[in-house]
């Protein structure tokens, strides 16, 4: 599943397309086939197989720091049942112009931003989204 999401005159549009992102925009990639990590890689010039490594469950949480992107890696809480907690990686890139996160599975470490509850989130500002997103799951993991 693909989403894009853009801060527009303080208000979050979300229903925008892969095809007319533009600079300042979050791409939300969740569960994607190759067809999927094809069309990012193609918007983005991110490879494609960058962009499978944020889906290998065994990933370790790092950074990569690159000439196009920065690539982020960590490990975030899921909630498989009653006291049974497992942890997915999160892919986050950041681009000159996108901000993009890729994941396995939904993550309600995403969930306040996808729903603009946050009010001091904004697309365009990376390096505080991806200081929020950190926060959050760090929060997450002390529950």
């Amino acid at each position: 599943m693909l989403e894009v999401f853009k801060h527009n005159n303080g208000h979050l549009e979300d229903d925008l397309s892969i095809a007319t992102a533009e600079k300042g925009s979050w791409i939300n990639v969740v569960n994607p086939d190759s067809d999927d990590l094809q069309i990012v890689s193609m918007v983005t010039e991110i490879p494609t197989d960058v962009l499978k490594t944020a889906l290998d469950m065994e990933e370790r949480s790092h950074v990569e720091l690159e000439d196009n992107y920065i690539f982020v890696v960590i490990n975030i809480p899921v909630v498989r049942g009653n006291d049974m907690y497992d942890t997915v990686p999160l892919g986050i890139f950041l681009t000159p112009d996108f901000f993009i996160t890729i994941c396995l599975e939904e993550s309600e470490v995403l969930y306040p931003f996808i729903s603009n509850q946050i009010s001091t989130f904004y697309t365009y500002k990376k390096t505080r989204f991806l200081f929020q997103i950190l926060y959050r799951t760090a929060t997450m993991f002390l529950r």
